[in-house]
């Protein structure tokens, strides 16, 4: 009972989920990944980092057998989740939380832009593998 019950977790269990976060999703989607100050700039070059992302993990991972490509959905997740806990304590912390110099401004918004776009990088590498372990199996079986 308990196999066939989770065998239907996309019918039950993906719209519980949405339903239970459905509360945040206002709040989340109002977050600012990265100062007003940068945008649209960055977030243009942004995107565009994380569709050359998405096409040189694809290159990367469309002979790669099924558990390696796992694993480095669960690196690049990873990498895009701490990315994005860095902007958010940088946008709710920088000129807020701490004031800083002239030399220390301009250090941390370098950083904040950097992981800003390792953000979308991890995420447009995390989408594409994720793509190719549900759509397509490695050559020669899966492994």
């Amino acid at each position: 009972m308990m196999k066939g019950l989770l065998a239907q977790w996309k019918v039950w269990g993906l719209p519980a989920f949405v339903t239970a976060l459905s509360p945040l999703f206002a709040q989340l989607i109002d977050v600012q990944l990265i100062s007003a100050w940068h945008q649209p700039r960055w977030g243009i070059i942004a995107s565009g980092a994380g569709a050359v992302a998405a096409m040189v993990s694809y290159a990367l991972a469309r002979n790669e057998s099924l558990q390696k490509r796992q694993r480095r959905i669960k690196w690049t997740a990873t990498l895009a989740l701490v990315a994005l806990v860095i902007c958010v304590i940088f946008d709710r912390t920088v000129g807020q939380a701490f004031t800083l110099s002239e030399m220390g401004f301009a250090l941390v918004h370098t950083v904040w832009t950097l992981v800003y776009m390792v953000l979308f990088a991890a995420l447009g590498a995390t989408i594409m593998v994720a793509y190719l372990v549900l759509a397509r199996p490695p050559k020669g079986g899966a492994s």
